[in-house]
């Protein structure tokens, strides 16, 4: 009776975790790590499970329809000996707790490996009841394979030889020194941010942050045009200012035009004439664009994957996080909902190997605190739960002319339309500062080097 109920149990939370990823299915991206379809009891529910894996994988949405599709190009003959969705479907009226579903998981986990135990200590059993086997053979036979079922959680990694490490780091090094190109980072576009940064690293998620009208938006998108006109396809993800707003920051900028012109709809013909050569030099730029104003980490990273595919995306540039959809489950603070978004961005960039700049906002602190800097510091991030730990590099926009500070006092540089990144934590560098220039309208930026009347 016992082992009935314990099968019985183990069903329904098998069903709970597929039924939860139908209701949410944002939360498949932290169970891809835990769980494979052989690890469920029930044929039928491994076989779901095994759809989802291949839609998530695809950057498709996870839903009945789509689900019972999968099952179905999957193995048709399975997916009529299981009636599709159907056992799904019956239990979505369940009452299913998102707080408990990490539990669920673990259950499963859990009981997959209690079976695969079992298998194994049967198995053994019997070879250890013949007379004629080798015990010490035996027993290394049995450390193997309990080593392998350690390591069996999709998460983990074996350990590699530092040897085997350093070769692979190597024939990247001497592929860049053969070739000139450098395969780990990008060109940001901003000579002394590189100079501090080293370049926009593959992997790595830096944070650009900022209060409003400091130009947080404007240096995102320079960085979106210098990376793009160099050659490397950028995916800019605007969740604040739409397709007709960017590309009248640009057209000011970049043609230029006057703001003016654009805001109080004076446009001239010389406007006109200008717009249309940037729109025409625009034409190979590999700059693509998307505003979804209720995006969230999951549709991001399905596009990411798409472009992927296609050649398409060398940096994601996501403006900004406080806008992303968040999905709060009971007893979650907003702190904790915004570090699970900041580490979501972060497996973007592993998971697809390009630099990821998410803009944030900054909270009043910088502006109450005393003294005229108010230079921000890390603990002004807006809601910045675990930002500080996931982030690789932290970068603030500064404007010291709003603050009443024309000028460096050691140098002499002026702030007349400059401006100063903030570099307050660099993972694999050192913190410091790094200057820009703009125009009046802060629609584009130069390098300080350019001798521009600004």
């Amino acid at each position: 009776m016992e082992t009935l109920n314990f099968l019985e149990n183990l069903e329904c939370t098998e069903r709970a975790v597929l039924s939860t990823l139908l209701i949410a299915p944002h939360m498949m991206v932290d169970t891809i790590n835990t769980l494979r379809h052989d690890m469920f009891s029930v044929p039928r529910y491994g076989f779901a499970f095994e759809a989802m894996t291949a839609l998530y994988r695809r950057g498709e949405t996870i839903d009945l329809i789509t689900l019972n599709n999968e099952m179905r190009m999957l193995n048709e003959a399975h997916w009529r000996a299981t009636e599709g969705v159907q056992p799904l479907h019956e239990s979505l009226t369940q009452n299913l707790s998102l707080e408990a579903y990490p539990q669920y998981v673990r259950e499963v986990k859990r009981c997959y490996l209690l079976r695969a135990l079992h298998a194994l200590f049967t198995l053994q059993q019997g070879k250890a009841s013949c007379i004629e086997t080798d015990y010490e053979a035996l027993m290394s036979e049995t450390e193997a394979a309990l080593l392998a079922l350690r390591t069996d959680g999709i998460g983990m990694q074996a350990y590699q030889p530092i040897a085997l490490v350093a070769q692979q780091v190597f024939a990247l090094h001497r592929q860049q020194y053969e070739t000139g190109s450098d395969a780990f980072k990008i060109p940001s576009g901003i000579k002394e941010l590189d100079d501090g940064l080293g370049g926009l690293h593959r992997g790595e998620l830096t944070v650009l942050a900022g209060r409003p009208s400091d130009g947080k938006s404007a240096v995102a998108m320079h960085i979106a045009m210098q990376v793009a006109r160099a050659g490397y396809p950028v995916c800019f993800n605007s969740l604040e200012m739409t397709k007709m707003q960017t590309m009248n920051r640009y057209f000011i900028g970049y043609a230029p035009i006057d703001a003016e012109h654009i805001r109080k709809g004076g446009i001239t013909a010389d406007d006109l004439a200008r717009m249309e050569v940037l729109a025409e030099k625009l034409t190979p730029t590999p700059l693509f664009f998307n505003h979804t104003p209720s995006s969230n980490v999951d549709k991001i990273r399905a596009q990411v994957i798409q472009q992927r595919r296609k050649g398409q995306c060398e940096l994601l540039i996501v403006d900004y996080l406080q806008l992303l959809q968040k999905e709060l489950t009971p007893n979650e603070t907003m702190d904790i909902v915004v570090g699970r978004i900041t580490s979501g961005m972060k497996r973007i960039a592993e998971e697809a190997n390009i630099p990821v700049i998410l803009v944030s906002q900054l909270n009043r602190n910088s502006e109450n605190r005393q003294g005229s800097a108010k230079q921000p510091e890390i603990h002004d991030l807006r809601d910045s739960g675990n930002i500080e730990q996931v982030a690789d590099n932290i970068i603030f926009v500064y404007n010291p002319m709003r603050h009443g500070i024309t000028h460096d006092k050691e140098t002499g540089f002026s702030y007349r339309n400059a401006g100063l990144l903030c570099i307050k934590k660099c993972r694999n560098g050192s913190t410091g500062t790094a200057r820009f220039i703009r125009n009046e309208s802060f629609t584009r930026l130069y390098d300080i080097e350019q001798k521009l009347n600004l």
